[in-house]
C-alpha cells in the first residue's frame, strides 16, 4: 500500500502540466467511533466475553493533494491522523465487577476520486476514498475480585492490557461535502465521512502480566469504523 501511494502521487505531480488544478489541502479532523468494538480474550483467571470497548471522540488532522482533470472531476491523496480520547465502561462478568479503559490512535492512507456539482464558488461533492488504515488500540481491562467475607473481605484489582498491537487492515471512506471558493486560490472545504475499516483481529496471541506472572492469552476485536467530520483550507499550486 505504502508503494501504491508513493506511486500515485508521483503520476499526480507528473501529470500536473497536463491537468487543469494542482490543489494541495490542511483540514481539522473530528471523529466519532461507531459500531460495537468488541473485545474478547482466553485469560487464565480473567476470561473475557465479549464486551464493547469503544473509545471516546478523538481529533486530529488530514493533508491531501487534488488533481483536477476538469472542472468537476478530481483524484487526490489524503494522510491522517485521529487520537480517540480515553473512555471508561463499567460491566459485570462472571459477577466481579469489570472495567474497560479504552483509547486509540488512527492513520489513515487514501487514494480517492472526487466529483464537484456545479461550476460556481459553492460546490458541493461526493467522494470515494480506498486505502489503508493503521490502527492502534489501547484496552485495559480491570477486575475487583473480592477476597474473603466481611468484615476481612479484600479487593484485589487485577489489569490486563488486552490491545495494544496495531490493527491495520482496507479502508474505504464514502463521502460527502461542500467546496467553498474564497479567493482566487483559496477555498474551505466542509466533508462528512464514513471510515468503514475491515481490521478484524481474530485470535491474536498476546501476554499480559497478572498478578506478577506473564501468562499467554488470545484476543478478538472488532473492526475500528468511525464517522469523520472535516473542516479545512485548500490553496492551488497550480492552475492552467
Amino acid at each position: 500500500m505504502k508503494h501504491l501511494f508513493t506511486a500515485t502521487l508521483y503520476i499526480i505531480i507528473s501529470f500536473a502540466a497536463f491537468g487543469q488544478k494542482l490543489e494541495i489541502g490542511g483540514n481539522f479532523a473530528y471523529g466519532l467511533p461507531i459500531g460495537d468494538y468488541n473485545v474478547s480474550a482466553t485469560i487464565p483467571l480473567v476470561p473475557i466475553p465479549p464486551s464493547s470497548a469503544m473509545p471516546d471522540a478523538g481529533y486530529g488532522g488530514t493533508i491531501d493533494i487534488n488533481y483536477w482533470f476538469s472542472n468537476h472531476i478530481a483524484v487526490g491523496l489524503e494522510a491522517g491522523y485521529i487520537s480517540f480520547r480515553s473512555k471508561k465502561t463499567e460491566t459485570k462478568i462472571n459477577d466481579q465487577n469489570t472495567f474497560f479503559n479504552s483509547s486509540g490512535t488512527s492513520i489513515p492512507l487514501l487514494i480517492k476520486g472526487s466529483y464537484f456539482f456545479f461550476n460556481k464558488a459553492f460546490k458541493p461533492f461526493v467522494e470515494m476514498g480506498i486505502g489503508y488504515i493503521l490502527y492502534t488500540p489501547d484496552v485495559t481491562i480491570r477486575q475487583i475480585y473480592r477476597v474473603g467475607q466481611f468484615p476481612f473481605e479484600f479487593k484485589i484489582p487485577v489489569d490486563v492490557p488486552v490491545s495494544t498491537k496495531s490493527h491495520n487492515g482496507l479502508l474505504l471512506s464514502p463521502r460527502a461535502g461542500i467546496a467553498i471558493q474564497l479567493a482566487k486560490n483559496i477555498g474551505l472545504k466542509l466533508s462528512a465521512q464514513y471510515n468503514l475499516a475491515f481490521n478484524e483481529i481474530e485470535n491474536e496471541e498476546a501476554t499480559a502480566d497478572i498478578l506478577g506472572q506473564e501468562l499467554p492469552f488470545n484476543y478478538s476485536s472488532d473492526a475500528s469504523s468511525y464517522l469523520n467530520f472535516q473542516v479545512g483550507v485548500t490553496y492551488v499550486l497550480w492552475n492552467k
